[in-house]
């Protein structure tokens, strides 16, 4: 299944931010710093009331930080207040500006805020200048204000869409991951009414027979009825094996149950490779000897592996298939690589069933498959613990 991190997902943040966070913590502070220059100037040609309007435009900014409404009135009145005491017009309605970038930075509707703020600078700047409304520094104050705000709200809006693209792309790739998971599920189903249709019934028909020819069997045949004694276990074993397969396909590989436990072992893999050699693949093995304390599902599992690999080197291979399996310490390494033939695999393992289904199993047991193709071998590689515990 195909999976995209969101912390991965391709979307372009302008200068590295990913909020607003660090822009507006900046903004506050250059207001903090305006606010102690203009106060400074006033202070500078003597003690006054003159150091109120930066002071209160500041108060403005903060009071907005928690309570816009609140804030936004004072920020608002700050530079009517400068213009009435003819006394630092200038640095209030510029910390007017940037409180509005603020603002509508943390969510201020920019639509009536910027209008309205940009009114209270012409103004501000308009009654103190001797050309009164025509002043060209009343229509900058204007243009300033108003851009601000409008600054403000598209930005904001540009990190919302971001976060938009964010959501549906995340969503996209979880409604992916679903889609793959139920089309695994009907496969598993499919496969399981399949092999209860066609496998169970021949089965049962051969048991039957196998009934019938020992009753029909003259007195004195002893090695026949041995014969058809083996070949009813086999029977049963089949049938066994065939239950748990029908198990595991209808609950999505839980094997846990230990009602379900399988009958391939690792004990059974000399007579695996023999059979694959019988039928003309060339295999070449390395096997140490396992302990007999293993978990009966990782035995299985390995069985499987081996199986499906060779399987897949008598179909798609050209020449010898090599099998070692190794114990190191707690863990079995098992790989199997084979030369590829006319019929190349491909070498993502998530196309097919197979090597979903080998997947799923050796990850039931806590164990590690690796996939490789370097474009004339093939392998498969597993590492699974003795005692089914994960992998570390």
């Amino acid at each position: 299944m195909l999976e995209t991190p969101p912390s991965k997902l391709p979307l372009r943040y302008r200068f590295g931010l990913r909020d607003t966070a660090r822009l507006e913590r900046g903004l506050l502070a250059l207001v903090a710093l305006a606010a102690l220059t203009g106060a400074g100037v006033q202070l500078g040609s003597g003690p006054g009331i003159g150091v109120l309007p930066p002071l209160l435009a500041a108060l403005g900014v903060m009071l907005a930080w928690r309570w816009r409404p609140i804030g936004a009135a004072v920020l608002l009145a700050s530079p009517l207040v400068a213009a009435m005491l003819d006394a630092g017009v200038v640095v209030t309605w510029s910390i007017l500006a940037m409180g509005m970038l603020l603002i509508t930075l943390r969510g201020g509707q920019a639509r009536w805020l910027g209008p309205l703020a940009g009114a209270v600078a012409y103004a501000s700047e308009a009654l103190v200048s001797a050309e009164a409304y025509v002043s060209p520094s009343a229509f900058a104050a204007l243009g300033v204000t108003v851009a601000a705000a409008a600054t403000g709200s598209s930005i904001r809006e540009h990190f919302r869409f971001l976060d938009a693209l964010r959501a549906r792309a995340r969503d996209a790739v979880r409604t992916r991951e679903l889609e793959g998971t139920a089309r695994l599920t009907a496969e598993r189903l499919r496969i399981a009414r399949d092999l209860h249709d066609l496998v169970g019934h021949q089965v049962a028909v051969v048991n039957m027979h196998i009934s019938m020819a020992e009753v029909a069997l003259p007195e004195g045949a002893a090695e026949s009825r041995r014969f058809l004694a083996e070949a009813r276990t086999g029977v049963r074993s089949i049938l066994h094996e065939s239950q748990r397969i029908l198990d595991v396909l209808r609950r999505g590989g839980d094997e846990a149950d230990p009602a379900n436990a399988p009958v391939p072992s690792i004990g059974r893999i000399g007579d695996l490779i023999a059979t694959y050699r019988s039928i003309g693949l060339e295999v070449e093995s390395s096997i140490d000897d396992v302990p007999a304390s293993t978990d009966d599902g990782v035995g299985a599992t390995v069985y499987r592996v081996l199986q499906e690999a060779l399987t897949n080197a008598h179909r798609h291979g050209a020449g010898r298939a090599r099998v070692a399996l190794a114990v190191r310490g707690q863990e079995l390494l098992l790989r199997v690589d084979n030369l590829i033939g006319h019929a190349e695999r491909d070498a993502d393992e998530g196309r097919g069933y197979g090597l979903v289904g080998l997947r799923e199993r050796i990850e039931s047991v806590g164990g590690i498959l690796t996939v490789e193709q370097d474009g004339e071998r093939f392998s498969i590689e597993a590492t699974i613990r003795l005692d089914g515990r994960a992998v570390s």
